[in-house]
């Protein structure tokens, strides 16, 4: 496992540790060190680490949060599709986009029906490649937001509070305050 980071790419929004990882889990060194080279080209805020296989990948996600998997279809061991399932099973938000050199129908259809946001061809066009890692990780994101502000919603409701701000809702408050004080 090793991160790729290069943080003088890119502007400091805070510490290594609140930034999305990230994982590229490739069993090709040359090509591991390629796409994280590329993920690394990223203006978003984003730490890059690295996976030579699915085990590894898939340790490393026992104790870590990823936001986007960039991940080989085949591998020795388990494959891109073993990862996929792990990763969908343990966090639905996590993002997977399975790159390949043997692409077909099939595992592209099977790919996207495990949920797998998107599905490469090798040799990839990195700036297209770059393209679809910040699109998932907007949606990671964007997702990732939405539970948040559901949750808070939820809160809210069961603690029986109104939310909002308004000039009839300042009212109303101070009637419902106004009224509370008698005691009949």
């Amino acid at each position: 496992m090793k991160a790729e980071s290069d943080s003088s790419a890119r502007r400091d929004d805070g510490p290594a540790e609140r930034r999305p990882i990230i994982l590229v889990t490739e069993d090709d060194k040359n090509m591991r060190e390629l796409i994280a080279a590329v993920v690394n080209e990223s203006e978003m805020p984003l730490e890059v680490v690295t996976a030579e296989n699915a085990h590894e990948a898939m340790d490393f996600l026992e104790n870590h949060d990823a936001a986007v998997v960039l991940t080989d279809l085949r591998m020795p061991g388990a494959d891109g599709l073993d990862l996929l399932r792990f990763v969908k099973a343990r966090d639905p938000q996590t993002q997977v986009v399975l790159i390949t050199g043997y692409a077909t129908v099939d595992s592209a259809v099977a790919a996207l029906k495990q949920g797998a946001y998107d599905y490469v061809q090798k040799p990839f066009d990195t700036v297209k490649l770059l393209g679809v890692v910040e699109r998932a990780l907007d949606y990671h994101l964007l997702c990732t937001e939405n539970q948040r502000l559901r949750r808070q919603r939820r809160a809210f409701e069961e603690a029986g509070e109104i939310i909002g701000q308004s000039q009839a809702k300042e009212r109303v408050e101070r009637l419902i305050a106004a009224a509370a004080a008698y005691d009949s």
